[in-house]
């Protein structure tokens, strides 16, 4: 008995309903024309929201990869630039070297009675020395500071080719060519490994034969 009076108070329910549908069809008309449009409005407003977090995540995305690549670029260019200058900077201090080996020996050999080690360096060679062994010095912290690590110990190799960092030159002390110079055929090496180093890490390309 419970169940057949609840089947029909169900039934009298759905019949009222229809019945209200039935005799208020503006208001039910309205009541859709408002709440569907909200629906639908909601849904876009929320679909737009996850499309624009969406975007907003890959435009910051896209903008760090495009810093992380300028940035690249800035460090593969100023690597280049302190290779370079090293480069030159070593060239200058081997040269002075050559140079002033060759102007002692000249000094002793045009009067034989000059007996070996007694040329006197002069100022102007004592202030180029100062000068191209700075210059030499500064270089090589540039690529300590951004160069590779293959690059500043290649960069080290050239430097253990220039002494102990004494001064060849020390005021009117006297000279003796046979003890000065640098061993061209292991700073041409050593020039050759960096340059090579200097293809391989700064070209945008590298050749093959820089490999």
């Amino acid at each position: 008995m419970a169940t057949e009076r609840a089947s029909s108070d169900s039934a009298d329910r759905a019949t009222e309903d229809r019945s209200w549908r039935d005799r208020h069809p503006t208001a039910v008309f309205l009541a859709t024309s408002i709440v569907v449009p909200l629906l639908a409005a909601a849904a876009a407003i929320v679909g737009s929201r996850i499309g624009a977090d969406g975007a907003l995540t890959a435009a910051i995305a896209q903008q760090e990869q495009s810093l992380k690549l300028v940035r690249a670029e800035e460090a593969r260019k100023k690597r280049g630039e302190v290779y370079a200058e090293l480069i030159d900077a070593a060239n200058s201090f081997a040269d002075f070297i050559d140079n002033l080996r060759a102007t002692a020996r000249r000094y002793e050999e045009e009067d034989s009675r000059r007996a070996p080690g007694t040329y006197v360096p002069n100022d102007v060679e004592i202030n180029d020395e100062a000068r191209v062994r700075a210059a030499f010095i500064s270089k090589l912290n540039q690529v300590f500071v951004y160069g590779s690590d293959e690059g500043y110990a290649t960069a080290e190799e050239l430097r253990t080719l220039f002494g102990d960092g004494k001064a060849l030159t020390p005021v009117r002390q006297r000279l003796n060519p046979a003890e000065i110079g640098i061993e061209r055929p292991a700073y041409d090496a050593a020039l050759k490994k960096l340059q090579l180093l200097m293809c391989r890490e700064v070209s945008a390309e590298p050749r093959p034969s820089c490999r």
